[in-house]
């Protein structure tokens, strides 16, 4: 994603934040929500939209790499799901095939375990937290060599 920011050095990306208006404006790649934003959105929120996407590939990545022990994994989160909101954002307004998908699916092999033992079992329910508790103590049963 950094390098992708830096590869974008156009006026469009940088100064007027016109690349998303340009990108809807080509019709083989918008969806029919794709064109309902486009013309029904304020040129604001399309020029935000830009300089959202930009700006998160270019410094989202930090927060990404944090370590687990910094703010107990909470930025990762954050980082996390900031870049698979872009990712469904394209796959909303554009149709670029199964890029957005796969992408989505991929990120979320990043979520830090602080969503997996907190927040999935309140998002999912109880069932979740029993799936989440066993997963642990099968876990540990195979780090402490048990069967």
């Amino acid at each position: 994603y950094l390098f992708n920011a830096l590869y974008k050095t156009g006026d469009t990306w940088r100064k007027e934040y016109t690349a998303i208006l340009r990108v809807l404006q080509i019709v083989q790649f918008t969806t029919p929500l794709g064109d309902l934003f486009l013309r029904a959105a304020p040129r604001s929120l399309l020029i935000f939209s830009t300089f959202f996407a930009f700006h998160l590939e270019a410094f989202g990545w930090m927060l990404v790499i944090m370590p687990h022990s910094f703010l107990r994994g909470y930025p990762r989160c954050i980082g996390v799901f900031l870049f698979m909101s872009l990712h469904a954002g394209i796959l909303v307004f554009m149709a670029i095939g199964h890029f957005p998908y796969s992408c989505i699916a991929l990120w979320s092999q990043f979520l830090p375990s602080i969503f997996w033992e907190r927040l999935a079992p309140k998002l999912l329910g109880s069932g979740a937290r029993m799936a989440v508790r066993e997963s642990a103590d099968v876990q540990a049963k195979g780090l402490r060599g048990g069967g």
